[in-house]
């Protein structure tokens, strides 16, 4: 006798219950979606035009690179052939490979008043360091950007193209002495508290350093320069200490 049908066994295992999301909950998901996608947007565009004079900066000094990328007198290299020294005015800083050139402010301290109102008009050399030529580390500093509303700064941007400098590159710069040359021998991004860049070294040489990445004040870009003319180094003249316990916000 064949089984009643009501005992037959099943032919599959029961489906587990369906779990489901209250349309609630969907609606706040999709909302905070929405909320964190339209204040990415809003602070990248924010950010944009906030450092555009900035940004434009970088898009005109990567294509300078390109069209200098074989330019002879920004390397060592052409230096060592021809020792041909640029007549800078004093207080002037030029960096060939960049094609920059700008007014160096000697700041009397490094109060972050003082070195604000300076770096309106350029860059500037920290009080304590070394000077141009001199044994020692010439400590200089300069804005990698500026606010497009802010008038004021006339070299806003002077340092942005940093990142871009080659070992070997040359940098010159000239204060109420005679010109100095150095060549680039090192690159760092390092934090706002390593004030190690500032220490006086036993030879001569020069240290340059920016906000980094551009619009921000997380890091700051280091460039380091090693003395290539004159052949000797004068004494300093400087107390060689800045005083300083964190770098400045050269923004």
């Amino acid at each position: 006798m064949l089984p009643e049908p009501s005992n037959l066994p099943p032919l599959t295992p029961p489906l587990p219950p369906v779990l489901t999301v209250p349309r609630r909950a969907t609606s706040w998901l999709i909302w905070l979606i929405r909320f964190i996608a339209i204040a990415l947007t809003a602070f990248s565009a924010l950010f944009s035009y906030a450092n555009y004079p900035s940004l434009v900066s970088r898009l005109t000094l990567s294509q300078t690179i390109t069209a200098t990328a074989n330019k002879p007198s920004a390397t060592l290299s052409f230096f060592r052939r021809t020792e041909v020294v640029p007549d800078l005015s004093p207080n002037q800083l030029h960096i060939p490979r960049l094609e920059l050139a700008a007014p160096v402010q000697l700041a009397n301290d490094n109060q972050s008043a003082t070195l604000n109102a300076l770096l309106l008009d350029g860059v500037i050399h920290l009080a304590g360091s070394a000077l141009p030529g001199e044994i020692g580390n010439v400590v200089i500093a300069g804005h990698s950007s500026s606010y497009v509303w802010d008038k004021r700064q006339h070299y806003g941007n002077v340092f942005a193209g940093l990142p871009a400098l080659q070992s070997g590159d040359l940098i010159w710069v000239r204060t109420a002495g005679q010109v100095a040359g150095y060549a680039v021998v090192s690159h760092a991004v390092v934090k706002p508290t390593d004030v190690s860049i500032l220490a006086q070294s036993h030879g001569a040489t020069i240290t340059l350093f920016t906000c980094y990445p551009i619009g921000t004040t997380w890091n700051r870009y280091v460039i380091v320069g090693r003395l290539i003319w004159p052949n000797i180094a004068a004494p300093s003249s400087q107390s060689g200490q800045t005083n300083l316990t964190a770098l400045p916000t050269i923004r």
